[in-house]
C-alpha cells in the first residue's frame, strides 16, 4: 500500500491535475484563480519534493514541468469567456472554496520547500564520498517538510543526505519498478572517507534487506556502518553492504580511501547511502552540521555529478 502511495502522489496525481485542467471550466473570476493556483502550486512542491529516480526517471520531473505550462495555457485561455466575479450558486462556491483553502495549504508546503532548501550556517568543506557517475539526492535539507531526518530524536541526523545513484534515463534501478538490491545501481558503489581522520566506530555484520523488507531489530537500525572523527567532526556512512567494510576502529584515514561500500543494511527499504556531520557541544548532544562539497550544499532533489 505504502509503495502504490508513494507511486500515486509522482505518477497519477499530475495527471488528475491536467485532467482536471482540461475539463473543469470554471465560470467565475474566483473560481478561476483558485482552481489555476491549486494546480500550480500542488504540480510546484511534487516537482521540488519528488523523489522522481525511484518512482520512474528524473526525467518525469520535466512532465509535471509540461503539465503546469499546460495549466497555465488553459487558464489564459478561458479568460475571456469568464463574466462573473464570483461563483452563482452554492455548489460553484463550493466547489470554488474548496479550491481556494487547498492552495492556501499548498503555499505553506512551498514556503517550508523553499525555507528548507537553505540551512542556517555555512557548510563543512568535505569530499563527496562517492564517484564515477551521477549521484541523486533524495532526502536533505533543513526542515521536516524536505529531509524525513530532521527533528527526530536524534540530532545528529537532522542534516544527513540520503543518496541513490542515477543510471539510464535517470532512472534509480536497472528495470522498471525493480526491488532487488542488485537492480539499483548504487547497490555496491564504493564509499570513500569524505576527509582525513581516524575511525572511530564499525559496526559489521548485518545482513542486506532484500528489497523493502526490514526484518533487523533496534540494535541494527544503522546497518553495517563506519563513523569517523575528522578533527571534532563526526561524520557517519550508514547502510553500508554486509562484509564490505575494510577499515578498523582505531585506523587513521585519509580523503579518498576506501571504507567499504552500499548495501542495503538496517532500517532501509532500498539500496542507498545515508550520511551525515555533527560535532559534539560542550553538554556532549550532538549538534547537526550541514554538508557543503565544492560550492554546493545539496538538499532534496540535488544532483550531484561526479
Amino acid at each position: 500500500m505504502e509503495r502504490f502511495l508513494f507511486l500515486f502522489i509522482h505518477l497519477g496525481l499530475p495527471l488528475i491535475i491536467l485532467m482536471a485542467a482540461l475539463r473543469i471550466r470554471p465560470k467565475s473570476w474566483f473560481a478561476l484563480i483558485s482552481n489555476t493556483a491549486l494546480y500550480l502550486l500542488v504540480l510546484t512542491f511534487l516537482y521540488f519534493w519528488g523523489q522522481w529516480p525511484l518512482a520512474l526517471s528524473l526525467t518525469y520531473k520535466y512532465v509535471v514541468l509540461a503539465i503546469a505550462l499546460a495549466v497555465l495555457w488553459k487558464g489564459y485561455r478561458r479568460i475571456p469567456k469568464i463574466k462573473a466575479t464570483w461563483p452563482i450558486g452554492f455548489w460553484r462556491w463550493l466547489r470554488a472554496g474548496i479550491a481556494a483553502v487547498l492552495a492556501l495549504l499548498f503555499a505553506l508546503l512551498v514556503d517550508q520547500l523553499i525555507q528548507g532548501r537553505s540551512y542556517p550556517e555555512e557548510g563543512t568543506a568535505l569530499v563527496f564520498p562517492l564517484k564515477d557517475g551521477s549521484y541523486f539526492i533524495s532526502l536533505g535539507g533543513s526542515n521536516r517538510t524536505i529531509n524525513n531526518h530532521y527533528g527526530t530524536s536524534t540530532t545528529a541526523q537532522w542534516y544527513a543526505l540520503d543518496v541513490n545513484k542515477l543510471g539510464d534515463f535517470g532512472m534509480a534501478t536497472s528495470t522498471l519498478w525493480g526491488t532487488a538490491n542488485a537492480e539499483h545501481y548504487i547497490f555496491g558503489e564504493p564509499v570513500y572517507a569524505p576527509c582525513s581522520g581516524r575511525v572511530i566506530e564499525v559496526k559489521s555484520g548485518v545482513p542486506d534487506n532484500e528489497g523493502a523488507s526490514m526484518d533487523v531489530g533496534p540494535e541494527d537500525g544503522m546497518g553495517n556502518y563506519v563513523v569517523l572523527n575528522c578533527q571534532g567532526l563526526i561524520i557517519t556512512l550508514v547502510h553500508l553492504q554486509n562484509n564490505s567494510i575494510v577499515v578498523e576502529e582505531g585506523q587513521y584515514i585519509t580523503v579518498g580511501d576506501l571504507l567499504g561500500r552500499v548495501g542495503n543494511s538496517g532500517f532501509s527499504q532500498e539500496p542507498h547511502l545515508h550520511f551525515q556531520a555533527a560535532r559534539m557541544a560542550k553538554d556532549s548532544t550532538m549538534i547537526p552540521v550541514p554538508m557543503r562539497f565544492g560550492k554546493k550544499t545539496p538538499v532534496r532533489g540535488d544532483v550531484m555529478g561526479y
